[in-house]
């Protein structure tokens, strides 16, 4: 990670704090002194986030710091995998993707460039998630929104091109592919202003590849059902 520091807070002895905290960061969770995220899952550690505060706004870091929704996500998929006895025996590699320069999808009117990409690793089955979280309430208001379609549908696409590719290269592995939009916006603040008003349930977000990032670890078992 590198850290761009203002001279004015190198005065003030941010640069000799942030030396000595550097070894803490692949030690706990959760460091304060440049708030960051430790998951010995991603593919780069520790990865830096979004803070309150007049200091925290102006240091700047490469890569880019996680925002809420995206820290609020890695923390539970954290918790998740420690809880769970769904990855046993199997491999878990977690990479936050590039916008614009990383893996992105083309269709006809917009990219898209998922923020998360996992895999899991079980033997010679591998599953591939692409997942994007985000405000929801920005756009479109129903399920033709061009992320949710290729989560929905073109990922299919992708996994029966991918699958072919495979073997074709006498490869023996299997790939499953799947993409969610997880909502950093709240499910109650969109069911009735969704579609045509009449309310929209969970189940039929999830079934439109939606899930909502809220004060559990709830929709994590959706994403994981395939395992």
């Amino acid at each position: 990670m590198i850290v761009k520091v203002p001279e004015k807070y190198v005065k003030e002895g941010f640069v000799e704090e942030l030396e000595e905290a550097v070894t803490s960061m692949y030690e706990v969770d959760d460091n304060k002194v440049l708030p960051s995220i430790h998951f010995e899952n991603h593919l780069y550690s520790p990865i830096a986030s979004i803070a309150d505060g007049k200091k925290f706004k102006e240091i700047k870091t490469v890569p880019l710091r996680l925002n809420d929704g995206e820290r609020d996500f890695i923390a539970h998929l954290r918790q998740f995998v420690k809880e769970s006895d769904k990855f046993k025996d199997k491999q878990l590699f977690v990479l936050r993707n590039l916008s614009v320069k990383g893996v992105g999808f083309f269709m006809d009117s917009s990219s898209f460039y998922p923020d998360f990409i996992l895999w899991v690793i079980d033997g010679k089955k591998q599953y591939i998630y692409f997942l994007d979280p985000k405000g929801i309430q920005l756009g479109d208001n129903h399920f033709n929104n061009p992320k949710i379609l290729w989560c929905k549908e073109d990922v299919k696409t992708l996994e029966v091109k991918v699958q072919k590719d495979l073997v074709r290269d006498k490869k023996d592995l299997e790939v499953s592919i799947s993409g969610y939009i997880l909502s950093i916006t709240a499910y109650e603040k969109v069911r009735k202003s969704w579609g045509d008003g009449s309310g929209t349930t969970r189940e039929e977000f999830a079934e439109n590849k939606v899930l909502f990032i809220e004060n559990n670890i709830d929709y994590l078992q959706e994403i994981f059902s395939n395992l």
